[in-house]
């Protein structure tokens, strides 16, 4: 499959800059509009014509952060429906998740269109007024300073400021390439994502839901990395803002309900590109494969008038056709007497399409295997707990753990169960496989009348 078969949302959190675009922005409209505002010849002495070719170069950052906002007020969009495919991968069916997938495409590609426009205007002014600011020291000497008049909103205070034009130009320079910098990572990184929609929507060679599912994109990344990855850029949103409301008759947009206007106006005109990318998609006839998220709490039930959980926590491929399952067992509210004895039986099987077609899966390790492996998990709750293990196979895809309270008259703690213990198997498989949990509860009330109960889980794991 000839598609960009991952989007790595943490590097992208990580190396892309993006409030750099939001917070140059306000210190930008800081420091250059006192020089091109109505008043700026009087304010700061500087000379008619340089104002007037200031506003001119000024024009084109404004231009820049006019399509910024645009950007980041689509891309927000855009990663948002496309958290709301992830959130409905099981219950919309194939062909309006298709639909909903080609308009993210074009989501995504209109945000790099606009961060390109945003681009060549960065450059611009950049030329623009590198220009200016040199033909002005030129003239006037790097000696005179300009004055500005600042205000402290806070105590309601105004005073006059000294700034030398070279440190000016300097500062203004270098936040307007450290805006273009960040705009074009931005754009790049939209571009890269719609590349790889596309490239699943048209592929020729296999099917809808495999390719979408061999990407990894919905189970390498939570579903909330996703998120953070939205409000980092409705985050820089706000700061962009925040630099727009400062001199807003410089700006096309001055709010949201402007942009979403031009964002509505310039969809309508792409209507008929939209209409024309109709991927023919090719889908089985069989349901699609559900597969459980991670993490996923599996189950939340009362046993024995405990609060309990049990949680797939995490699926580490150690080696070719071999995953750790790492899972967590939670008993809370802890009442007297604590529970005497917990067990926990986890089996793995394979779907019945895939034990026709000679396919295997078994449990070839497990932990804990003993007290001293609780004692020193930090994992485990309470810390330092001691109680007795057992474990035991039935079968090569069965394990059980039996946990009980080290001294049976006594109930502290430390000797008791857990309330929170992880539990560890390693899986070999050569196809898809189900995991089913089953744990059993006993607690003793009074000397010899024991109750229990249990609660069963099942999670799907992909190859």
């Amino acid at each position: 499959m000839s598609v960009v078969t991952r989007i790595n949302v943490e590097t992208v959190l990580q190396d892309v800059d993006f409030f750099v675009i939001g917070t140059a922005t306000s210190e930008l409209v800081k420091d250059i509009g006192p020089l091109v505002s109505r008043n700026a010849e009087k304010l700061t002495g500087v000379k008619s014509d340089y104002v007037e070719e200031l506003r001119k170069q000024f024009q084109h950052f404004t231009v820049a952060v006019d399509y910024n906002f645009l950007a980041l007020s689509l891309a927000s969009n855009a990663i948002s429906g496309l958290s709301l495919v992830l959130d409905h991968w099981e219950l919309w069916n194939i062909q309006f998740l298709v639909q909903r997938l080609i308009y993210a495409v074009d989501e995504l590609l209109r945000v790099h269109q606009y961060t390109l426009s945003a681009t060549t205007a960065y450059a611009e002014a950049i030329s623009g007024l590198d220009t200016l600011f040199k033909q002005y020291l030129e003239e006037n000497g790097s000696d005179v300073l300009l004055q500005f008049e600042t205000t402290n909103t806070f105590w309601n205070t105004h005073h006059l400021e000294n700034i030398s034009p070279h440190a000016l130009s300097s500062s203004v320079i270098k936040k307007l390439e450290d805006s273009k910098a960040a705009t074009e990572a931005f754009g790049l990184m939209f571009l890269k994502l719609s590349e790889w929609l596309r490239g699943v929507l048209l592929d020729e060679n296999g099917f809808f839901g495999d390719a979408v599912q061999e990407t990894n994109l919905w189970f390498d990344h939570a579903r909330q990395k996703w998120r953070a990855l939205e409000a980092k850029i409705l985050t820089t949103n706000d700061y962009l803002m925040k630099g727009i409301s400062m001199h807003p008759v410089f700006f096309t947009f001055k709010d949201l309900q402007e942009v979403w206007d031009r964002l509505t106006s310039d969809q309508r005109s792409r209507k008929a590109q939209i209409e024309a990318f109709k991927p023919t998609v090719k889908t089985r006839p069989a349901v699609r494969k559900h597969y459980s998220p991670i993490p996923c709490q599996l189950t939340r039930k009362d046993i024995c008038s405990y609060s309990c959980t049990l949680t797939l926590q995490h699926v580490e491929k150690v080696e070719s056709h071999r995953s750790r399952i790492s899972i967590e067992l939670g008993i809370e509210a802890w009442l007297k007497p604590p529970p005497y004895c917990i067990s926990v039986e986890c089996e793995v099987q394979l779907p019945s399409e895939s034990v026709q077609s000679g396919a295997g899966v078994k449990i070839v390790d497990h932990g804990p295997k003993t007290q001293k492996e609780i004692t020193d998990d930090a994992h485990v709750e309470p810390s330092g707990c001691t109680p007795n293990i057992h474990t035991r196979s039935t079968s090569p895809a069965i394990v059980t753990w039996q946990i009980a309270r080290r001294n049976w008259f006594r109930n502290r703690p430390i000797a008791g169960v857990p309330s929170r213990l992880p539990l560890s198997i390693v899986v070999e498989h050569t196809t898809d496989f189900s995991l089913r949990l089953r744990l059993n509860i006993t607690r003793y009330e009074w000397f010899f009348k024991r109750v229990s109960g249990d609660t069963e889980a099942t999670a799907s794991l992909r190859a």
